[in-house]
């Protein structure tokens, strides 16, 4: 028996590609031009994709014309996978002023979501509200499951996958620099993890990491990370690590930066 309620329908685009209607993950093209152009329609909900923009993102390399039947040909096969699907009712696809446009009346973005939210702790950080700063970054990155789109290609992929991954990397560095701040050692090692994982050559990661074990006195940690930074940079880049982290390595094996327990009285 029906409810009269919508179902409710969110799009992960950052990781792994998935589509879920009430909590549940619905059918989506396994691959092909099907899967790419429902990609593209869902990265760009509620706006027209012109006919010609469409056939760049699925035949970037032979240049269709534009009176082409080869862009219907998978319209028709998209629109007959999610009227055979969950989706059937929640999600269309309509021809539009020369081009396609999907319509999903209450569909969720995982990467809108991510975006609102870091923009929110940006403008906390702004007013210098910390704390809620904080929370709306860690909400932020709860969305941030991995790149947008991974192993698609073409500019249409790519521009927002560095886009998103520069808010992220912001988002992450700020949490790794208030867990210096406050000294929670577990905060820091987990924010920098998250950091190297989507760029490993961002040396403020090492520096903090190398800061969070100095303070302990964890020298053989200080050690590691800073050759784990200066052999990618190395190996990888052609570059040595910058003034800042040499001297912050030094000043760990030092022990400059241990903190000292409180002497018992």
């Amino acid at each position: 028996m029906s409810t009269g309620r919508e179902p409710s329908l969110e799009a992960r685009l950052l990781g792994e590609f998935t589509l879920l209607i009430d909590g549940c993950a619905a059918a989506v093209p396994r691959a092909g031009k099907t899967r790419r152009l429902l990609q593209c329609l869902l990265a760009r909900r509620g706006q027209v994709v012109s006919c010609s923009q469409l056939q760049d993102v699925l035949w970037p390399e032979t240049g269709l014309d534009a009176r082409s039947s080869s862009l219907r040909v998978v319209v028709h096969s998209l629109r007959r996978h999610l009227t055979g699907s969950r989706l059937a009712g929640a999600v269309e696809v309509r021809h539009q002023d020369g081009g396609y446009v999907l319509e999903a009346p209450g569909l969720v973005l995982d990467s809108e979501s991510f975006e609102a939210a870091a923009r929110e702790g940006s403008a906390a950080e702004s007013r210098g509200d910390t704390a809620f700063s904080v929370a709306a970054y860690e909400r932020a990155l709860a969305h941030y499951r991995g790149d947008f789109l991974p192993g698609e290609s073409g500019l249409w992929a790519e521009e927002p996958r560095q886009w998103l991954r520069s808010i992220a990397l912001r988002a992450l560095d700020r949490l790794a620099q208030e867990g210096i701040r406050r000294g929670t050692d577990a905060a820091v090692v987990h924010w920098c993890r998250r950091i190297v994982a989507i760029d490993p050559y961002r040396e403020s990661a090492y520096q903090a990491l190398m800061i969070s074990h100095g303070r302990r006195g964890e020298l053989g940690s200080v050690l590691a990370w800073y050759r784990i930074c200066a052999r990618r940079l190395e190996e990888d880049l052609g570059l040595s690590p910058a003034a800042e982290t040499e001297s912050l390595f030094h000043e760990a094996m030092r022990g400059d930066l241990r903190i000292q327990a409180p002497v018992p009285v």
